[in-house]
């Protein structure tokens, strides 16, 4: 019957059209967000984050927070989230070459071992100036070498490879406190090309 015909016609229509309202809603919304996206410094350094690809265990993202430039080489204080600071040691050429300043992002990478753990320093004070504290969330013991693992209080994790038996003289387990050492000249620093 023609009627029928005609009534089903309307009805796929109606649903062609339901369709087409969604696709554009859809597609406004895509847009929407990916304008708040490319607007959000948190998803921009997640983002670079998550593409970054390294053999150094310790990647941390940060801001330049101050550079101290010398004959040869230039002190770079990089601000890591909740507080943190660590330093590196760069050549002036480097410094110019990547473009760091105060206020660029920066990517410090440290191989795990050259992160020394300590536990307590006595009466002692330490030449490194990178000394991170934070409480161990784990510690993975190999044949010979153990992976320990301290989250800071920003949030950032600091990994540093020892050996089984540090393990045991330090009585390193999760939730003891425990600061990661390390030189600023074991930091080496990117920037986004």
């Amino acid at each position: 019957p023609p009627r029928r015909r005609h009534g089903a016609h309307r009805a796929g229509q109606s649903l062609l059209g339901l369709y087409r309202r969604l696709q554009e809603e859809h597609r406004q919304f895509l847009r929407g967000l990916n304008d708040d996206l490319a607007a959000d410094p948190e998803f921009l350094f997640l983002a670079r984050r998550m593409l970054m690809k390294a053999s150094a265990r310790n990647q941390f993202f940060g801001k330049v927070a101050e550079v101290r430039p010398g004959a040869v080489n230039a002190e770079v204080v990089v601000s890591l989230k909740g507080g943190d600071t660590l330093v590196a040691a760069v050549t002036m050429e480097s410094l110019q070459t990547l473009g760091i300043a105060a206020d660029v992002d920066v990517v410090a990478l440290v191989k795990a071992p050259q992160v020394v753990i300590v536990t307590d320093m006595g009466p002692y004070r330490l030449s490194a100036r990178n000394q991170l504290t934070g409480s161990v969330v784990r510690v993975q013991k190999g044949a010979v070498n153990a992976e320990v693992v301290i989250q800071l209080p920003g949030g950032d994790t600091v990994y540093a490879t020892v050996t089984n038996d540090a393990v045991e003289d330090l009585g390193l387990k999760e939730g003891s406190a425990a600061t990661a050492v390390f030189k600023a000249g074991a930091v080496i620093l990117g920037v986004a090309a």
